[in-house]
């Protein structure tokens, strides 16, 4: 039995590219907030990936929570102690599934 690799060497670039434009422009909208918190008015990554969702449909949804994972573990990692770094991965994996599940919910 053959399996056929092209439609995943086609996806996966386009899914990284979306992972990686989420990020950038979530820290971008953090250098261009106007509180001193880690949190933002407008959150223009989500209308990126909500785009995407659009254009693209629901395979490149793993593009989103790759994007909103390492958009949020830079902000909200907690270095003191194993026990604090593993609580913070699972809040901020916790709030990449929200936001991917927010972005899938849009139909």
């Amino acid at each position: 039995m053959k399996y056929d690799l092209r439609p995943v060497l086609i996806r996966l670039p386009l899914i990284a590219v979306l992972a990686l434009l989420y990020y950038e422009t979530a820290e971008l909208s953090r250098i261009l907030a106007s509180t001193p918190q880690n949190v933002t008015p407008v959150w223009p990554p989500d209308g990126f990936a909500t785009a995407a969702i659009l254009l693209f449909r629901y395979w490149i949804w793993p593009g989103v929570l790759v994007g909103s994972f390492l958009a949020n573990i830079s902000a909200f990692i907690d270095a003191q102690s194993i026990v604090t770094q593993i609580i913070s991965i699972v809040e901020v994996l916790a709030i990449a599934g929200g936001t991917t599940l927010g972005t899938l919910f849009i139909r």
